[in-house]
């Protein structure tokens, strides 16, 4: 069609304007056979069949599609006809001056006419292209043709300006031309000239041949068309192709509808056939076209093609109707691949049409019931003479639904409005005739809804309820679903194409927040890059995110709690579960009751002086940790029961943490979405904050150079001062040790303790004016008065003071301080091994009355005392220091009942440097209570031990026993250092410290040394008169009677066996034949013996022959006699055997 553009040039009413633009276009068709001979390329007399068809319009659009002219020239406004009414005072040269107003005004059209409405029969004009009509109308028909023929003549002026002219594809609307990717070659391809010069004459032909079909020669549009369609084919331009196989149609739908017979070349029947295979017609093609699509042989000329294969006859309606379908079918399939290759940039506007107009003969063909030559007429005189009829059962809704649906699927919201007015009224139309309310209802709203959306919103809420997506109460989306996605992403693109920013800022967050765990990562960033562009002609609102972000709130703060007036800090654990950036400004904590706080920038600044350009970046799909800095401004209860921020594009708001429903079954469905309701609970972080709190600040440690150096076990005392720096007291000051080997969990008991002990008893530090420091004021500068201890591996000491002011209890906070001492302590004298030695009563001491120990123990002896009640504890000492030391140790040793004062003994030795020497102490043996010995051992943390199921059960015994003994031996001994006073000249003289005698380690056999046996077995050898013999005097055939004094220690009864051991000491060693025994060597001892009761048992004996003889005895004992069972619990052995020389 040719477009006409009419405007009146001089005052029109508007009613006499309706009426004039309605007589023209019941003549806008022009038949060729009626126009004068045409000099120029489109003379009407080429193709006397062939008709002009006008286009009339009122108002000028061709800014809109200026940048499309060259690829389809019909939609360039051709013809300006100004509309003038005759009056007496219309002369030549009024005419002339509208004339050229009109000229300069509308410049680019092809023809400016004037057409004088109203004239008197003999009224001519002189000036060119002014046509003059009759008051009757009865010359309107002739004028039309005149005019025509004129715009002929000027149109073969215009076309032939094109013959050398290089096309180039469209841009977008804003006439910016996309750069073509490079394609890659494949096999079907030839050479880059060669494919150039058929992409200029396809493109030329093509243009041309639109051109043929404005002026109405259908054969050499016909013709032109199908070469066009080889070259462009041959070439690959497939936004020109799919435009050529468009502009096809229409010219073989004109064909048909003036009955005129043709014939398509071969290859384009091949071609246009194969568009029954094209099923996915609006998918975009993932490949190129299959070789189906391909020319075989692209180097023939296109005159091979079109050799004559019969004679011209017109061709059936039905083989018309397919030929159309297919080329409609093709040219979207060259449109998709166009895009998705992204060579060309096809105008949305373009393949929107392309597909209405495909769209709209299935519905008509399918009104008619067939494609006859009545449907053909009503198509081209634009008629309807389907009134009240719709399409039937057997219509492809399916197909029709795809194509209405992708007509929206492009760049729709780009377009000009009227173009989108001119395709919602087409749609509405078609879905009036599908018999599809809701959709046709929907297009009129969006045809009406330009100017505003109110209605259109309204509309699509009502929608999503019936689908029971409920904009307005999301939370009553029980299970989102994807049927429930795909609606919303329809309205998304809905909006999107309709220019409605607004609802797809609504309904894009919506289906952000409520749908995201079902939409893709590709989907969520789409939507949201769309959000944002839209957000700033819209106000988005705080209520645009659920509470997904925050994820957990937790303080750092000392016991647990906060200080009013101090800073502290809040970590906030924030997520972002979607695949885009998100941007977190004005953060702050929403806090219950009120609850007064100051809120800090990281640079120490108020929130309020940063609060406009602190931003906090929140990476895809990511979770991080901002810490925020608060002062309490009040005591009490600190309670956050979320966060308060601005995230993304919404304004500023609070967002919880729900509290999860841990049932164990999940709840039914509701019926409805107004029943079953509960109350959401949201999950609270609670501290405590207490007033305000004492601040502790070192103000000199004095101590020369800030260092020390001491020795192993040496003391020295030293003085810091201390300054409270805050205005409240302290009433509370106590000092702490940690250390983290008691977390050491492969540790036994015994081991542990040694720690503790270490820890607790033997404190590094010792404050010395602890009564001064009951209390300290506020802003008060105290002294500190303290004594170290030395102690090796120490590098560094802390001491460690907690101190506070406490209103309620002790527990209610405390803070600490530390205060580090650089040492360096080198090792003095070590304990390096020790043993014990048992005594005996036949031990000899006179020849060693010069040591010390001997001279105690001869002392012990002259008062009577049994020296097999004693032993002695071997103590080896190595001097680690550079000079000579003098070791002093001492034992008190408790006395007996009537001692006023326990004996101590004292003793001493000189030891070089780097030498070791081995001490002897005296003591007496031990008697500990069974029960002390089983107790387990204790903490001095009062720690709780877990039960020790992995150690056998006689070496847990064993360490509980030499713990004991060890902690009574330690009780009563002690050892120091002192550097020797022979040198006179060391410059350590003086000093002295003490010796770690807790490395005491015992055996079984120093166990067995040291303890008193709870069962006693005492052994005398006595002659025939009853009197203890000598053991060095025994004589052969003598009697002798062996008596066993057996004493029960314990403080329960005791039953058992008594054996007598005799041993030979010479060869042969058996004794039956060397000794005569009266009675029996084992024997009950007939009845319980009770506590610290004595039985004596004699056997009488005769040696017979000479030699060294041993006798020992051994007593079997048996709890559980009283019920029968004789089974020996434990074996008591004499703790002296006799010893005797038989002469």
């Amino acid at each position: 069609m040719v477009r006409a553009l009419l405007v009146p040039v001089a005052e029109f009413d508007q009613t006499k304007f309706r009426n004039v633009v309605e007589v023209l276009k019941r003549v806008k068709d022009v038949r060729a056979l009626d126009l004068v001979h045409s000099p120029g390329k489109f003379n009407p007399q080429a193709y006397p069949q062939g008709h002009v068809y006008y286009n009339f319009i009122t108002r000028d659009d061709d800014a809109d599609s200026l940048f499309l002219h060259d690829f389809e020239p019909f939609r360039k406004t051709a013809v300006v006809i100004g509309l003038l009414g005759w009056s007496k005072e219309v002369t030549e040269e009024i005419i002339r001056l509208k004339k050229n107003q009109l000229q300069r005004k509308y410049p680019a059209p092809i023809a400016n006419i004037i057409m004088i409405f109203g004239c008197p029969i003999a009224f001519e004009s002189k000036i060119s292209d002014v046509f003059c009509v009759d008051e009757n109308l009865s010359n309107i028909e002739t004028r039309i043709c005149d005019a025509t023929s004129r715009f002929l003549c000027k149109f073969s002026v215009y076309a032939s300006a094109y013959e050398h002219t290089t096309l180039r594809s469209p841009g977008n609307l804003t006439g910016v031309v996309l750069k073509q990717r490079k394609r890659l070659s494949s096999s079907f391809e030839m050479n880059p000239e060669r494919s150039k010069q058929m992409v200029t004459r396809g493109r030329r032909l093509k243009l041309n041949a639109n051109f043929y079909l404005m002026a109405g020669n259908l054969k050499a549009s016909l013709n032109d068309f199908s070469e066009a369609i080889f070259n462009l084919k041959a070439a690959n331009d497939y936004l020109w192709l799919a435009s050529a196989l468009d502009g096809l149609a229409v010219c073989i739908f004109l064909l048909s509808s003036l009955g005129v017979p043709y014939r398509l070349p071969q290859f384009l029947n091949s071609l246009i056939n194969s568009g029954k295979n094209v099923k996915s017609m609006l998918r975009s093609p993932s490949t190129t076209p299959r070789p189906s699509f391909q020319l075989s042989d692209i180097s023939t000329s296109f005159s091979s093609f079109n050799e004559s294969d019969g004679e011209l006859n017109v061709m059936p309606f039905d083989v018309v109707e397919e030929t159309i379908i297919n080329c409609g079918h093709l040219s979207s399939y060259y449109y998709e691949y166009a895009k998705t290759e992204q060579t060309e940039n096809v105008p949305a506007i373009v393949s929107s049409e392309s597909l209405i107009r495909y769209a709209l003969l299935m519905v008509l063909v399918d009104l008619n019931g067939k494609y006859d030559m009545s449907l053909v007429n009503e198509i081209v005189q634009g008629k309807s003479l389907h009134e009240g009829r719709y399409i039937s059962e057997n219509f492809n809704m399916e197909f029709f639904n795809f194509i209405c649906f992708h007509v929206l699927n492009t760049d729709f919201e780009k377009l000009p409005v009227n173009s989108q007015l001119r395709i919602y009224q087409t749609l509405a139309f078609l879905f009036s005739k599908a018999k599809m309310k809701m959709k046709k209802a929907l297009m009129q709203q969006l045809f009406s809804s330009i100017s505003g959306y109110e209605r259109l919103d309204l509309m699509l809420r009502d929608f999503c309820e019936t689908y029971d997506i409920f904009i307005d109460r999301p939370e009553d989306i029980i299970r989102p679903n994807y049927i429930q996605k795909d609606l919303l992403l329809h309205i998304l693109k809905l909006c999107e194409r309709v220019g409605y920013r607004g609802g797809y800022v609504i309904y894009g967050l919506f289906i952000l927040t409520n749908f995201k765990q079902i939409l893709g990562s590709s989907q969520q960033v789409e939507i949201y890059d769309k959000i944002k562009r839209f957000s700033s002609f819209v106000k988005v609102g705080a209520r645009c995110w659920n509470d997904d972000f925050l994820v957990g709130i937790d303080f750092e703060a000392v016991s647990g709690k906060l200080v009013e007036g101090e800073e502290s800090t809040v970590k906030i654990h924030i997520r972002n579960p979607y695949a885009f950036e998100l941007d977190i400004k004005e953060l702050s904590l929403s806090t219950k009751d009120n609850f007064s706080f100051k809120l800090l920038s990281p640079d120490k600044k108020s929130i309020n002086d940063f609060k406009d350009s602190y931003k906090i970046v929140l990476k895809p799909y990511s979770e991080i940790l901002v810490s925020l800095s608060i002062i309490p401004e009040n005591n009490g209860t600190f309670a956050v029961d979320g966060i308060i921020a601005s995230i993304g594009i919404c304004d500023k708001r609070k967002y919880s943490v729900r509290v999860e429903d841990m049932s164990a079954f999940p709840p039914k469905l509701k019926k409805s979405v107004h029943c079953c309701e509960t109350e959401t609970k949201f999950r609270e972080w609670r501290i405590q904050v207490v007033h305000k709190q004492p601040l502790l600040k070192i103000v000199e440690v004095k101590l020369r150079d800030k260092w020390l150096m001491l020795l192993d076990g040496e003391r020295k005392q030293f003085s810091v001062i201390l300054k409270n720096t805050t205005t409240s007291d302290i009433n509370h000051l106590v000092s702490i040790h940690i250390n983290a080997e008691l977390n050491n969990k492969a540790l036994r008991p015994n081991e542990i303790y040694e720690i503790e002990y270490q820890i607790y008893k033997k404190k590094p530090f010792k404050i010395l004016n602890k009564n001064d420091l009951v209390k300290i004021k506020g802003n008060q500068t105290f002294k500190l008065d303290l004594e170290i201890v030395g102690k090796l591996d120490v590098k560094e000491a802390n001491l460690v003071l907690e101190y506070s002011y406490q209103k309620n209890t002790i527990a209610e906070y405390l803070r600490s301080l530390s205060i580090p001492v650089s040492l360096t302590v080198y090792p003095s004298v070590e304990l390096a091994g020790c043993d014990i030695i048992p005594l005996t009563s036949n031990t000899s001491i006179g020849d060693m009355e010069s040591k010390t120990c001997w001279q105690f123990l001869k002392e012990v002896s002259e008062e009577h005392h049994n020296l097999a009640d004693f032993c002695l504890i071997a103590l080896d000492f190595v001097n680690m220091w550079s000079e000579e030391m003098e070791i002093v140790i001492q034992y008190r040793m408790d006395g007996s009942s009537g001692a006023k004062e326990p004996r101590m003994f004292i003793t001493s030795e000189q030891l070089q440097t780097r030498k070791n020497v081995r001490m002897f102490v005296p003591i007496k043996r031990m008697d500990l209570d069974e029960q002390l010995l089983e107790q387990k051992i204790p903490s001095l943390r009062n720690k709780q031990f877990v039960v020790d199921k992995k150690t056998p059960l006689a070496e847990q015994h064993f360490i509980k026993h030499s713990f004991w003994y060890k902690e009574e031996i330690l009780k009563h001994l002690s050892a120091i250092w002192k550097v020797s006073s022979s040198v006179s000249s060391s410059m350590y003289l003086g000093r002295s410290g003490e010796i770690n005698m807790r490395g005491f380690r015992f055996s079984s056999r120093m166990i067995e040394n040291i303890r008193v046996e709870k069962v006693k077995l005492k052994l005398k050898l006595l002659n025939d008169q009853d009197i203890v013999q000598d053991l060095n005097n025994v004589y052969l055939n003598q009697f002798y009677t062996v008596r066993i004094e057996i004493t029960n220690r314990n403080k329960y009864p005791i039953f058992g066996m008594l054996r007598h051991i005799p041993v030979c000491k010479d060869p042969p060693y058996t004794y039956e034949k060397k000794v005569l025994i009266n009675g029996v060597l084992q024997f009950s001892i007939g009845k319980p013996l009770d506590s610290n009761e004595t039985m004596i048992f004699e056997l009488g004996i005769v040696f017979i022959e000479k030699g060294d003889y041993e006798w020992g005895a051994l007593f079997d004992e048996m709890p559980d006699w009283k019920d029968g069972n004789l089974t020996i619990k434990k074996q008591h052995l004499q703790r002296e055997q006799l010893k005797f020389k038989v002469q």
